[in-house]
């Protein structure tokens, strides 16, 4: 058999990896061949996906968003849910190990195309080199990292399986993994839901099998929960929603920048008209929905997730009531309050959001508040689907779940998952204007969720900018080094670039360009004229 044309390693085998390779091939000639290595530990599809994962856990976003067709698979995952598993067709939230199948089989007919020769290692990268958990990146042309969720993998079905029926168990996290652990250990050991008759909420009982502990504890640092996503169409925040995504789209097109295709702008933005536009939105949607409210209210609400600093109901206050008051707006029972209304508009302006921060450098002050704005308005804009609160709130009102600010008491199960980016922490913003290329950062080994990032970023190979958590790419996903030049060789998509690109934690393929444009660039360096092969190491040691 002939060399192939190019030599690609991936590390990471999750959707974000599919996808890019799925670009990759229908955008190779037709004469030219690939030669793909995928190492993760994980089966093709991700650890999140694994097909081996307990039916309870369902997936979190609208089955319709996932679609992994390409030229050699050509069913959505809705379409070969409704063929294979017709059981579950028309469920808008599949049990996730069903998902896992769809993606794996995606991966399968992309290794049986003749354009790749596709092998997926099951083992995991921590740094480059010779040598076992190394990555030879003389052997490859392209390395692409989609290493998704960083760290070791998860051990939550171990640690809910050590937990003894009739006991107590404390569940540090009360995001989604928290709600997976608290379903693995109810309904995953047999407990059953039974419809309340007649409640217009469609709220639900609990019936125990015995085998469960009798009190389990969510534990988070602030007690905030979830809100739920809801179940219907608001008609009345279309309008309020499509004036404020020409405002957001106004005012990037506006924006100072650099040239087409290039990291912009080169100094920090202020947030400020961003802020303005979020604000009147919500001023003007509130005004629909006739709640009085003032603009100082719907500030503290963006940025704390309530509107009074002693509000005697939120997300992380009397938790319980808060979630039934979601579930009473949604049906239309509640009048809306500005939680809710922020919610709504964070989840229909998001992408548009996305586009217009990209890489965008912010202020030290607007990248606090950005990350604070974030953490709330992602909790009530991208929480459990609202069946996954019902089933929350008939076991808090069994008295077998308890939510709560603080710390666990003694053994727990950890449902915390890493956090974005590469970094524990963002290094601290220096106090005078940003510059870029970005200084170095002074950082060390257990700065970085992953060793794989701290040996690269020893090796000067990427770079994370002051005040973010995330490595800093081109808009082709090309890996930017401290001195702002490109490392050609070397790509990132996904969470470890979170920060100077948002919204990663998405099956939506549409939601980012970075993918297909890594495929397009990786399909021009293949066709320039008497290109000789890149040696990664060699150009390394001449940096």
């Amino acid at each position: 058999m002939n060399a192939p044309d190019v030599r690609v390693a991936v590390v990471g085998a999750g959707p974000k990896a599919l996808f890019a390779l799925q670009e990759l091939h229908e955008r190779l000639p037709s004469d030219a061949r690939a030669s793909v290595d995928v190492f993760d530990p994980a089966p093709p599809g991700g650890a999140v996906w694994d097909p081996e994962l307990p039916a309870v856990l369902r997936l979190n976003a609208p089955a319709a968003m996932v679609d992994a067709r390409f030229s050699g698979f050509g069913e959505t995952l809705s379409e070969w849910i409704t063929r294979t598993h017709p059981a579950h067709a028309g469920e808008s939230f599949p049990p996730r190990r069903i998902v896992g199948e769809y993606l794996g089989l995606a991966f399968d007919r992309l290794a049986r195309s003749p354009r790749l020769d596709l092998r997926h290692h099951r083992r995991r990268i921590d740094g480059l080199g010779a040598g076992p958990g190394l990555l030879d990146a003389d052997a490859f042309d392209e390395v692409l990292l989609c290493t998704g969720h960083a760290g070791p993998g998860s051990r939550l079905p171990e640690a809910v399986a050590a937990a003894e029926a009739g006991g107590c168990v404390d569940v540090r996290g009360a995001a989604l993994t928290g709600l997976d652990a608290v379903l693995m250990l109810t309904e995953g050991r047999g407990g059953r839901w039974s419809r309340i008759p007649g409640d217009r909420l469609g709220l639900l009982a609990y019936e125990p099998s015995g085998a469960e502990p009798a009190r389990i504890r969510l534990v988070s640092r602030t007690g905030a929960v979830l809100s739920p996503k809801p179940e219907r169409r608001h008609p009345e925040l279309g309008p309020v929603i499509d004036a404020a995504t020409e405002r957001i789209r106004a005012w990037a097109t506006a924006m100072p920048g650099t040239p087409a295709g290039a990291v912009r702008p080169a100094s920090p933005v202020s947030l400020d008209p961003l802020w303005r536009v979020l604000l009147g939105a919500a001023a003007e949607a509130a005004a629909v929905f006739g709640v009085a409210t003032t603009g100082l209210r719907l500030w503290r609400t963006l940025l704390t997730g309530r509107p009074e600093r002693d509000a005697e109901v939120w997300a992380g206050r009397r938790q319980a009531e808060f979630l039934r008051q979601r579930l009473e707006i949604d049906a239309g029972l509640r009048r809306p309050d500005e939680a809710w209304i922020l919610g709504r508009l964070w989840q229909g302006l998001y992408r548009e959001m996305v586009r217009a921060l990209d890489r965008v450098p912010r202020t030290a002050r607007d990248q606090r508040r950005f990350r604070a704005a974030a953490a709330c308005q992602e909790r009530s804009a991208f929480g459990p689907p609202a069946e996954t609160v019902r089933k929350l709130l008939a076991l808090v009102s069994a008295g077998i779940v308890e939510i709560r600010a603080g710390k666990p008491a003694g053994e727990f199960v950890d449902a915390v998952t890493t956090g974005p980016g590469v970094l524990r922490q963002p290094v601290p913003t220096a106090p005078e204007p940003a510059r870029t290329p970005a200084p170095a950062l002074q950082v060390s080994v257990t700065d970085f969720h992953d060793r794989l990032y701290a040996d690269l970023h020893a090796r000067g190979l990427i770079s994370v900018r002051p005040g973010e958590r995330g490595l800093l790419t081109d808009t082709d996903a090309a890996c930017l080094r401290p001195d702002g030049r490109r490392t050609e060789w070397l790509a990132c998509l996904g969470r470890p670039t979170e920060d100077p690109v948002l919204g990663h934690d998405t099956l939506d393929r549409t939601l980012h360009a970075d993918g297909r444009r890594w495929a397009a660039a990786v399909v021009e360096r293949l066709a320039r004229p008497h290109n000789p092969r890149r040696n990664p190491q060699k150009e390394q040691a001449r940096a």
